[in-house]
């Protein structure tokens, strides 16, 4: 019974992210026809989906922690494009703050990064 509740409050914790007027969730929704909504729809969900999942991978990883600062860190992950006086460009995943270092080693971004073309700076 108390694990069906604390599942229970995981999920009303998802709904009352996906009503709140942060960009990237629901609103702002800027469409005024059906079809146009529905595609926000989709994309809003799969945001939740993906947000959920990652989530569940740090959770896996004893790093509990909210959406709100979820979301505050990651965007504080920065690429940069360094040109140099050569022509020469290189992607760089630009340095990150030891709370940002723990995220980035526990969602396994350095692969992802460097799969992408980025060199990733170390912290």
């Amino acid at each position: 019974m108390v694990v069906a509740y604390r599942s229970q409050a995981k999920v009303e914790e998802m709904f009352r992210i996906s009503k709140s007027r942060r960009p990237g969730l629901w609103w702002p929704a800027y469409h005024w026809t059906d079809s146009k909504l529905s595609v926000h729809a989709l994309y809003c969900f799969l945001a939740m989906l993906f947000l959920r999942l990652v989530l569940l991978r740090l959770q896996e990883r004893n790093l509990s922690i909210g959406v709100n600062l979820l979301m505050e860190r990651l965007q504080g992950i920065t690429e940069a494009l360094v040109v140099y006086a050569n022509g020469a460009a290189q992607r760089v995943i630009t340095e990150r703050s030891p709370e940002q270092e723990e995220l980035f080693i526990a969602l396994d971004l350095r692969t992802l990064a460097q799969q992408l073309g980025n060199t990733v700076l170390n912290p």
